[in-house]
C-alpha cells in the first residue's frame, strides 16, 4: 500500500491497474474517491435452510422445525421493512444413505403481502401437510419467502386478510424483546417446547473467541 501510495508515474498505474487502481492510490494519500455507503440493499427473498443433528421421521416435528424457521426468516423481513407475498417449503432425505429418498416441494401466492409470523407459519402447517410422506427419514428441510413488497409501498385486497396496524405492532413488540433477552425467548408454540433437538450438529463448531463470554480463549498461569 505505501508503494502505490508513493509511486509518482500515475499514467502507469492506471494503464496497469485502470482508473480503479488510480483512485486507490489517491485514497491511500487522503484524497476521498469513494463515497461512504450506509445504505444496505434490502435481500430480495430470505431463506433459511438446514440439515439435522438427527433424522426426522414424523410430521409433528417436521411441523417445529418448519415453523422454527419462518419465524428466523419473518423476523428478518421485518428488520429490512418488507412483505412477502410468496411462501415455499422443503424437506428432502439423505442423499448419501441407501434408504428411500424423497423431495417435497411445496409453495404458494398470497393474496395480501405480510410480514406477520403467524400467518405464515398458518400457511406453511398447511404447505407441509400437503406435501409430506410417512414412511422417509428426513435430513434436511427449509422456508424461503419472496417476491417481497417494502412495507411504505405495497396495495393490498380489502377482501382478503391482511396485516393490521394490532398485528404489526404485536410482531415489532415480540422483536424487540428476543432482541434484548434472546431470539428464542418468545416463539411460538408451532415451533414446539422439545429443546429443539433436531438442530444442526455443532460440536465441531469453532468457538466464539470474541463474540461470546463463556467460549473465550483461557490461559493456564
Amino acid at each position: 500500500a505505501k508503494d502505490l501510495r508513493d509511486y509518482t508515474n500515475e499514467r502507469h498505474i492506471r494503464q496497469l491497474l485502470s482508473i480503479t487502481g488510480l483512485q486507490i492510490k489517491y485514497e491511500l494519500m487522503g484524497v476521498s474517491c469513494f463515497p461512504l455507503n450506509q445504505d444496505i440493499e434490502k435481500k430480495k427473498e430470505i431463506m433459511c435452510s438446514r440439515s439435522f443433528s438427527q433424522m426426522v421421521d414424523d410430521l409433528p416435528s417436521l411441523q417445529n422445525i418448519i415453523s422454527y424457521y419462518i419465524s428466523d426468516a419473518a423476523e428478518k423481513m421485518r428488520r429490512q421493512h418488507s412483505l412477502c407475498m410468496e411462501l415455499t417449503v422443503f424437506a428432502r432425505t439423505n442423499p448419501f444413505q441407501n434408504t428411500p429418498q424423497f423431495f417435497m416441494y411445496e409453495t404458494q401466492k398470497l393474496k395480501n403481502p405480510t410480514c406477520d409470523t403467524h400467518k405464515l407459519i398458518e400457511i406453511a402447517l398447511k404447505l407441509i401437510e400437503q406435501g409430506y410422506k410417512e414412511g422417509y427419514q428426513y435430513k434436511k428441510a427449509g422456508i424461503r419467502l419472496s417476491n417481497f413488497f417494502n412495507t411504505s409501498e405495497y396495495q393490498i385486497d380489502f377482501l382478503e386478510p391482511h396485516d393490521t396496524e394490532r398485528d404489526l405492532k404485536l410482531m415489532n413488540c415480540i422483536d424487540h424483546i428476543n432482541y434484548l433477552y434472546g431470539s428464542t425467548i418468545i416463539k411460538s408454540m408451532a415451533c414446539g417446547t422439545d429443546g429443539f433437538s433436531w438442530r444442526m450438529n455443532r460440536k465441531f463448531k469453532s468457538p466464539r473467541y470474541t463474540t461470546h463470554w463463556s467460549e473465550l480463549m483461557k490461559f493456564k498461569a
